[in-house]
């Protein structure tokens, strides 16, 4: 227990509790009854042995059963489904779990004391703390997320064990019922894992990954199959809806309330025919403009990865520049510019870290699965949906920074000075 829990992971462990502390005494809005959301409903019809429905009668397949599974589990073990305790624990849970699995990728890449100050930015994230509270995927996507780059990493150092390859499929299987960002990203990955660690049998266990991870999708899809006579491999409509709005010229989620019919209606009533009319819209959009379609994908991303705001929040300092300067707080005004500052150091870090470490197919690994996270681009450009990769992100601008001390002080860079793999 010492070796995998040093002193330094403790602290990294009490600061990402003593963030979500501070969230929930700040902002007790996050701990108030309200309405339940979309994810505790299909949980508590699951928890009382009406599977996924909103209304524990007709199955659905408009959200994938990753979170909603995990939560209904949750709430059998509390005895509590009826109240916001089960979501709270779980996103907890799992931020915490993911703290350990940075500090465990880290020391990959790090001597201790910066693979623990790696672990504590990814705990201490306001933003992610933030989600914790709410009855959404990001806290266990984001624990999936870096377990399967540190899975990976263990193929990188072990590629003759197919059973790495294969726990490596399943993480990644895990994560694509949880959400499908990562759809695409097994093959992609397992091709990478070929080309770096070529030899007698690697395709072979290069398949054995990418079966693993889209086994998950396979019983997902024979679920639907057997319930509505359609193979849907992740959400019911949902993904051609996405694309619609991303082929919109709203930056972010087009609001709800004002969605055009009959998509309005779809989406309020959970009706899979979202998808074809989302679908129809969405590529006559595109086909008529392809070159602004293309537009706002670049335009997004600096929503995706510049709009998190998650530096102002741990200021304390989240309304907009222009209410700041409305009523003469130029503090405010000043703070703003620092977060911002100081999220644009990061993100440069992280960038320095990547390169520094270029020829270390592990980083590689880690820096290709952040960057992997641009697939947003096409469709929403939400900064929540890369704020899972940001403890991978925050990881690399510790690299850089480690990277940078090393080169200031005339030292050798990591083939020398950063640990074994461990």
């Amino acid at each position: 227990m010492q070796r995998l829990l040093p002193g330094v992971l403790w602290l990294a462990l009490a600061a990402a509790l003593g963030m979500r502390a501070f969230q929930a005494w700040t902002r007790p809005v996050v701990l108030a009854a309200q309405a339940p959301a979309e994810f505790e409903l299909l949980a508590r019809s699951a928890a009382s042995g009406g599977g996924l429905s909103y209304d524990g009668k007709t199955p659905t397949a408009f959200r994938l059963p990753g979170y909603p599974l995990a939560l209904a589990g949750v709430s059998l073990l509390t005895g509590r489904p009826a109240s916001p305790l089960p979501a709270t624990l779980l996103n907890i849970l799992a931020s915490l779990c993911m703290v350990f699995v940075v500090f465990r990728l880290a020391l990959r890449l790090l001597p201790a004391p910066w693979a623990a100050a790696a672990a504590l930015l990814a705990g201490i994230n306001p933003e992610l703390a933030e989600l914790d509270f709410r009855a959404t995927a990001e806290g266990l996507f984001a624990l999936e997320f870096a377990l399967a780059a540190l899975c990976a990493v263990r193929v990188l150092e072990e590629p003759g064990r197919w059973t790495r390859w294969a726990a490596c499929g399943a993480v990644l299987g895990l994560s694509l019922v949880t959400r499908s960002t990562l759809l695409v990203w097994p093959p992609v990955l397992a091709a990478g894992l070929v080309l770096v660690r070529p030899g007698p049998g690697v395709l072979r266990r290069a398949g054995v990954l990418v079966l693993c991870a889209y086994t998950f999708t396979a019983a997902w899809s024979a679920r639907n199959l057997a319930l509505f006579g359609r193979v849907v491999p992740f959400e019911d409509g949902m993904g051609w809806h996405m694309l619609w709005q991303g082929s919109t010229s709203v930056e972010g989620v087009q609001p709800d309330e004002n969605l055009p019919e009959p998509l309005k209606t779809y989406f309020f009533a959970k009706d899979p025919r979202i998808g074809p009319a989302s679908k129809t819209l969405a590529v006559a959009n595109i086909a008529a403009d392809p070159l602004r379609y293309a537009g706002l994908c670049l335009r997004r991303l600096p929503v995706l990865w510049f709009r998190g705001a998650w530096a102002e929040r741990a200021l304390g300092f989240d309304e907009a520049v222009s209410a700041y300067a409305a009523r003469g707080a130029w503090g405010g005004v000043a703070a703003k510019a620092a977060g911002k500052a100081l999220e644009l150091g990061v993100l440069l870090c992280a960038l320095w870290g990547a390169w520094s470490l270029r020829r270390d197919p592990r980083a590689l690994v880690v820096a290709g699965q952040v960057l992997y996270m641009n697939i947003h681009v096409f469709t929403m450009g939400l900064p929540r949906y890369v704020a899972p990769a940001f403890p991978l992100t925050v990881l690399l601008a510790v690299c850089g920074a480690a990277a940078l001390r090393c080169q200031l002080g005339g030292k050798p860079l990591f083939s020398e000075v950063m640990g074994s793999p461990s």
